[in-house]
């Protein structure tokens, strides 16, 4: 396998008061975890019902096959009832990125170690990552393959998740859920993406299935090396390491922990409050981001619980809530959650 060229808290004391005549709204962030809907650069499962029939991948969803062998095909998927299976074969998708970082994630399955060591045929590549012919992963960095001591091992199926920073020019790399790699450099000196690129070169068949590629946060099952909430990738682009951050702690950002300034995407490092408020008093507005969301809550007193009325993803904003409008007083309360 080779991986190249392009991408070869309740009551959280986080609040922040709006009132309109005799209603307030109070901002809290805790932690849900949902599925994610992050927008996507490139979602490929390699089933019938996303465009994809048995045989060869050439031509099909944008597909392009360079050299070898590499088919959809029913006999082994990770998901589903098809998998991609490729023999000494190269196969690539063009990707065009907005933001400036990337979070990719797919699975991956051997049958056997390589006979030779794969190269990176793109000098341009930003990210190349491979299994060795010791069935050990090598990630390039500054164009020097490292060997992580992690074998891959065969005939199982393994989630790769990759977490790119074009600005930073840094990436990560798990297995598992397990940063195998951390603060790795680029490749090269590009900063952009627009090719990704799986090759196989060993003559036992390599299996994948269900890439998915965003410009957007993956949020569910995140790498987490630390268990502590926050995911590798932000503790990295804000702490300089994978495992820096005391999560728990509270933050500069006023009134929050650093896991509260995560989960709220505000910044943990000064005073940076929830852009929320009121249009009206039974209008609530929001700043929404990706992978986040929104859950309303009402109570007539403070002394009463908050009842959850909605429950709104990304990229919805704002909230009418006409169940209560004819109340003379009450309490809202958004809690932002991960999707």
């Amino acid at each position: 396998m080779h991986v190249c060229d392009g991408l070869d808290a309740l009551n959280s004391k986080t609040e922040k008061e709006t009132m309109k005549k005799t209603h307030f709204l109070i901002i809290a962030a805790t932690c849900q975890v949902l599925l994610s809907s992050a927008e996507t650069l490139l979602l490929e499962k390699f089933e019938k019902a996303d465009g994809i029939n048995s045989g060869s991948i050439a031509g099909q969803n944008g597909w392009f096959l360079s050299k070898g062998e590499a088919n959809a095909q029913a006999s082994l998927a990770q998901e589903g009832v098809q998998s991609l299976e490729m023999t000494e074969a190269t196969v690539m998708h063009d990707i065009s990125v907005s933001n400036r970082n990337v979070w990719l994630r797919f699975q991956a399955r051997i049958s056997g170690a390589p006979q030779t060591i794969p190269s990176v045929s793109e000098p341009n590549s930003c990210i190349a990552f491979y299994v060795g012919t010791n069935l050990n992963i090598v990630a390039y960095s500054n164009n020097i393959p490292v060997d992580l001591g992690i074998a891959m091992p065969v005939d199982v199926w393994m989630r790769f998740d990759v977490y790119c920073n074009l600005d930073e020019k840094v990436w990560n790399l798990s297995m598992d859920g397990t940063t195998i790699g951390a603060a790795l450099s680029f490749y090269s000196d590009s900063a952009e993406i627009k090719t990704f690129r799986l090759s196989s070169t060993a003559t036992s068949p390599a299996y994948f299935d269900h890439i998915d590629m965003s410009d957007h946060e993956q949020a569910a099952g995140a790498p987490d090396s630390d268990g502590d909430g926050a995911p590798d990738w932000w503790e990295l682009e804000h702490f300089d390491g994978i495992t820096a951050c005391i999560a728990a702690n509270p933050s500069p950002n006023t009134g929050m922990t650093y896991l509260e300034t995560y989960i709220a995407n505000v910044d943990p490092h000064s005073y940076d409050p929830v852009l929320a408020g009121q249009l009206a008093p039974n209008h609530l507005y929001w700043v929404a981001h990706q992978s986040r969301l929104h859950v309303v809550e009402w109570t007539p007193t403070l002394a009463s619980n908050f009842v959850v009325i909605a429950s709104l993803p990304y990229p919805i904003n704002e909230y009418l809530d006409a169940g209560h409008q004819g109340e003379a007083t009450g309490f809202y309360r958004l809690q932002i959650g991960i999707e």
